[in-house]
């Protein structure tokens, strides 16, 4: 008996829990959105100048072409199905997967002291990396034997060949950080608009607050890859002048449109009916009340369940409406909210009205006087004298 009694209560305990477990899942609305993003750039890493002997200065650029494309798996869920002015709303932005692919290729462009472009793209690496997150680059870029080529096809006095090409050359390195950052529209709430920083895998969390008005929709807006390199360049071997040491810049520059809806909430409304005076058939009374929170929306007026008319709410919640009744009674009036992209399905509470026949004018009537004869007539005539 006590095994089946501790057995009931064990099960018991789990349906509760499985329940609790239930309502905190069915409480949060949740949507997976896949992005996506690619953009090609070129950039100068560092240039310097080479003084040739005998020939004159060379200008070197060293570039960076890198062909960036970014997947991203988000999770966005919504802290609420409901919302009413005054609460507060959480947005929760974590990142399922990110994987990140970029292909480098070293340019280096030689101008000799004519002007001429002197150009070589160097083997392309790819990397393949998880984001959020960065990573280390090291591309070493030789350039004497471009150099040489260059120096060779500028100097036309013959015995080009024998003039000393420096063993010059350079190496760059730097970090790529990729932090993608997710731009989020909730309309009837403040701020209207939030920017949103994936740092790891951990969520992020937008907070805005409904400040009037009914409902509240959740918008993904749009997202950047936010994926930026910072790069050094050493210089190495021979003499040169100038140099760019340091450089910054994003790989990915445009901001990408996405406009889907994460979620719509919406507001549960209360509708309050005001007494209605009892009167009689044919005569006119004021079927009048508010809604709340305040709000323009569609209202169905019932006599007895049956729809009379429909109505709109103002912007501050008042309507009403004029009723001249047909049938004598007792009537049960209500209003009634269908519900809306943004509001919850509603009623009021009801009102009893007693309606009364009209009264039926009572007729008066007068004594009928009989009419006297000519004669009659005479003799009163002859007794006034």
């Amino acid at each position: 008996m006590r095994y089946r009694k501790r057995l009931n209560l064990r099960i018991t305990l789990v349906v509760v829990l499985l329940f609790i477990i239930a309502t905190i899942t069915t409480s949060v609305n949740a949507k997976e959105v896949k992005l996506s993003m690619s953009e090609t750039k070129e950039k100068v890493i560092t240039n310097f100048t080479v003084p040739i002997p005998l020939v004159g200065d060379f200008d070197i650029y060293i570039k960076l072409r890198t062909e960036t494309h970014g997947d991203l798996m988000v999770d966005l869920s919504v802290s609420k199905q409901t919302i009413s002015p005054g609460d507060e709303l959480e947005i929760y932005v974590k990142p399922i997967s990110g994987k990140l692919r970029i292909i480098r290729t070293p340019i280096v462009e030689i101008v000799d002291p004519k002007g001429k472009v002197h150009k070589k793209e160097l083997k392309s690496v790819t990397d393949e990396k998880d984001f959020p997150g960065q990573f280390n680059i090291n591309i070493p870029i030789p350039i004497s034997d471009i150099l040489k080529k260059a120096v060779i096809t500028y100097y036309t006095g013959g015995g080009g060949a024998l003039i000393p090409i420096p063993s010059i050359g350079a190496n760059v390195y730097g970090t790529v950080k990729t932090y993608p950052k997710i731009y989020i529209k909730v309309e009837g709430c403040y701020p209207e608009t939030s920017e949103v920083t994936l740092y790891s895998s951990e969520p992020e969390t937008v907070r805005v607050k409904k400040i009037e008005g009914v409902g509240a929709k959740i918008i993904l807006n749009s997202w950047n890859l936010n994926s930026v390199i910072e790069t050094s360049s050493d210089i190495y071997g021979g003499e040169y002048k100038g140099g760019i040491s340091t450089i910054n810049y994003r790989l990915v520059d445009k901001k990408e449109v996405i406009d889907t809806v994460i979620a719509t909430l919406k507001t549960p409304m209360q509708i309050t009916l005001n007494d209605v005076e009892s009167i009689k058939v044919g005569e006119k009374t004021l079927i009048s009340g508010f809604v709340k929170p305040e709000a323009s929306i569609s209202l169905k007026i019932l006599c007895d369940d049956k729809t009379i008319t429909t109505v709109r709410s103002g912007d501050d919640g008042k309507f009403d409406y004029i009723w001249a009744p047909k049938l004598v009674g007792k009537h049960f009036i209500k209003v009634v909210h269908d519900g809306s992209e943004f509001t919850k399905p509603t009623e009021s509470n009801v009102v009893t009205v007693v309606v009364k026949a009209p009264q039926i004018p009572t007729k008066t009537t007068t004594p009928k006087t009989e009419e006297k004869s000519e004669g009659e007539k005479k003799f009163q005539d002859l007794k006034l004298f």
